[in-house]
């Protein structure tokens, strides 16, 4: 099976394979997530409420009087997402210098 992309054919394999710098990025990211969640949010209701004010409007939240709030989640679940990604970022760039052959990009 294959997928056309402008005149060329890339098959549907490529798609689905994972090097492994790859995904031990990936891994790296998502136990920095984990480590992080209870730092920055007290329960799973917290962070459901964290992405509640970081869709909403800011406007809607001032007209509610919830400014205040919207602001802080905003911050703690965006600094979440920097700190958990960072790491994984930083280590698809610097592995292969760490340990070169052992992992590829």
């Amino acid at each position: 099976m294959e997928l056309n992309f402008v005149g060329q054919t890339l098959p549907l394999l490529a798609l689905v394979t994972v090097n492994g710098l790859l995904l031990a990025s990936v891994a790296l990211s998502v136990l920095c997530g984990l480590a992080f969640f209870r730092l920055f949010f007290s329960d799973l209701s917290d962070f459901l409420e964290c992405i509640r004010y970081w869709f909403q409007p800011d406007i809607i939240s001032f007209f509610r009087g919830e400014w205040g709030e919207d602001q802080w989640c905003t911050m703690k679940l965006f600094l979440f997402l920097v700190l958990s990604a960072a790491p994984g970022f930083a280590a698809y760039y610097q592995f292969p210098k760490w340990f070169p052959g052992f992992l590829h990009a």
